[in-house]
């Protein structure tokens, strides 16, 4: 699941923006919709527009943004839905219809005349299983919100259809209660695949299985454009959660109230050692390892490369040989495979694995230079 998460688009914007992707442009708030959308069209540069790589993450941002911009092409603030939310959520309350809930029956269309492969598919980010309770399941999807299942996945209800960002990055449920649950939203990989809502309103904590939420600590202010990646609960602590940033580690100690930052830049993803709480690790294009159970982090080297060379890692351990870590590096300067490391000793020292063929590139025997990452 942690390695998957490198295998992301990744566009180069040659004009206009310098060579920029085309989605790390979309982040900065001085850019209109319709500038990021003139750089992306002056991309292709004489060619089919339909064959510059990552067209349809671009298609998918273009269609989602296009009516939700004002007429300069401005977009709207961070948490303009989020306010709005709680507006609608108290009048609804103050409401005679308030307990009242539609029942949707699809008329069609059916069929589908798909222009390329894999029509009408969206991407699930992240699974959680109830640890008490098999049948109950938890997907978070990029930009459709959080779905729960009671029948082991024959059926899916969704849960955040009412929420001001639909993307959902992590999933906890507390084990000592199971009708607690926290979500981190937004789309955490949006940037890097055109996502509309890449967007984070911070963690959301609910107390009845997903029926209603609450904001935590963790909520991003105004004019914030962040991106939540990761969330994880201490194995030995149910107070104790963890969440994976572009704006770095976020701790927690009573369960969503207070959040403090224990480790800055922009870290995609965090989890413990498999059999010791007091071991973690978190990577951006850095390799951090904690002895105290996320308190602080110092940052590894040792068999790894130059953090300037590496665009982010994926990483992954096994219960099986729970002092071995895996990471994968993107490569930051063509966005394919830089590599594969492995770890013996709890992620103190790493020793280079592979590094060929491009498993990160476009074709699918390796053999080009760029990639996916």
């Amino acid at each position: 699941m942690y390695l998957r998460k490198l295998l992301l688009l990744s566009l180069f914007i040659p004009s206009l923006f310098t060579a920029q992707h085309w989605t790390d442009v979309s982040k900065d708030n001085s850019k209109s919709f319709f500038e990021i959308q003139e750089a992306f069209y002056q991309s292709a540069d004489g060619q089919d527009i339909e064959t510059v790589k990552g067209y349809k993450q671009f298609k998918r941002w273009e269609w989602f943004w296009k009516p939700r911009v004002d007429e300069n092409g401005e977009f709207p603030a961070p948490d303009h839905y989020w306010k709005e939310y709680k507006k609608v959520s108290k009048d609804r309350q103050n409401s005679s219809q308030a307990k009242s809930n539609a029942d949707w029956t699809p008329l069609g269309p059916y069929d589908q005349n798909p222009v390329g492969t894999g029509p009408g598919m969206g991407r699930a980010d992240v699974v959680a299983e109830d640890p008490n309770n098999q049948n109950i399941l938890y997907l978070g999807s990029a930009a459709g919100g959080l779905w729960k299942s009671i029948d082991g996945g024959s059926t899916w209800e969704p849960k955040t259809d009412h929420l001001p960002t639909l993307g959902v990055s992590g999933v906890v449920v507390d084990p000592t209660d199971t009708d607690i649950i926290y979500i981190a939203t937004g789309d955490g990989n949006g940037s890097y695949t055109g996502s509309p809502s890449p967007n984070s309103a911070g963690v959301l904590k609910s107390f009845d299985g997903g029926d209603t939420w609450q904001e935590t600590g963790l909520t991003w202010s105004v004019q914030t454009t962040r991106t939540t990646h990761e969330l994880v609960m201490d194995p030995s602590d149910h107070n104790v959660l963890l969440a994976a940033t572009d704006a770095g580690v976020w701790k927690t100690y009573d369960g969503g109230e207070n959040w403090i930052v224990v480790q800055g830049g922009d870290v995609d993803d965090i989890l413990y050692h498999p059999t010791d709480p007091n071991i973690m690790y978190a990577v951006g294009n850095t390799f951090y390892r904690s002895n105290d159970g996320g308190d602080s982090f110092s940052v590894v080297t040792e068999g790894l490369p130059s953090s300037f060379s590496v665009g982010r890692y994926g990483i992954a351990v096994s219960p099986d040989e729970p002092d071995w870590v895996y990471v994968l590096a993107g490569n930051s300067s063509t966005s394919g495979y830089l590599g594969l490391w492995r770890s013996t000793d709890s992620g103190q020292s790493f020793v280079e694995r592979s590094d060929s063929p491009n498993l990160l590139g476009w074709n699918g025997d390796g053999s080009d230079n760029s990639g996916l990452a």
